[in-house]
């Protein structure tokens, strides 16, 4: 199970390493706390809280799909954007059963709902995995398999409408390093 704060980080930091799970023939499942609707980059586009989040499931769905296939299925948690704690965090990955959780965030983020992520899993008593940034040292490194780099691209893609908007940026770091995903089990 793949554990996203937000709508985008699923693909920003992990788009790589579930793609290696895709190959290996892992049932996906992601996780999403939450679906946005705090973005000051929507408001400047007149946009409600409610149509952000609208847009931003829209997005993250069709980038999950990319990445998996079709074949891998959302969980929503629908927590508030900067508001997401761990506890309703922890009790979705208790319920749902699973064994291991990838985390979209790592121990040191600054982001208060990735943190609450990153809490949560830690205290579902799974298996956990963090996601870093691809340029770092620590971690193991996934670049997209060749024959699936495709899938990694439209996922990027997929984040167009608005994801591009709001986090610039990473965005862009997320191409230049070819989509790479850098993983560490504590």
């Amino acid at each position: 199970m793949v554990l996203s704060p937000h709508p985008d980080d699923e693909t920003l930091r992990l788009a790589a390493y579930v793609l290696h799970c895709r190959q290996r023939g892992d049932r996906l499942t992601l996780l999403c706390a939450s679906d946005g609707g705090a973005s000051k980059a929507a408001r400047k586009l007149g946009w409600s809280p409610e149509f952000e989040q609208e847009y931003r499931r829209a997005e993250q769905a069709g980038a999950w799909s990319a990445l998996t296939g079709g074949q891998g299925r959302i969980v929503r948690l629908g927590l508030p954007d900067g508001g997401v704690t761990p506890e309703p965090v922890r009790d979705a990955i208790v319920q749902l059963g699973v064994s291991a959780v990838v985390v979209a965030a790592h121990p040191t983020d600054e982001h208060r709902d990735h943190l609450a992520c990153v809490e949560g899993a830690a205290a579902a008593r799974v298996s956990v995995v963090y996601a870093l940034e691809p340029t770092g040292r620590v971690g193991r490194l996934y670049l997209p398999p060749p024959e699936l780099r495709a899938a990694a691209e439209l996922a990027h893609r997929w984040y167009s409408g608005f994801g591009h908007r709001s986090v610039k940026t990473l965005f862009r770091a997320h191409q230049a390093n070819r989509y790479a995903s850098r993983v560490v089990v504590p």
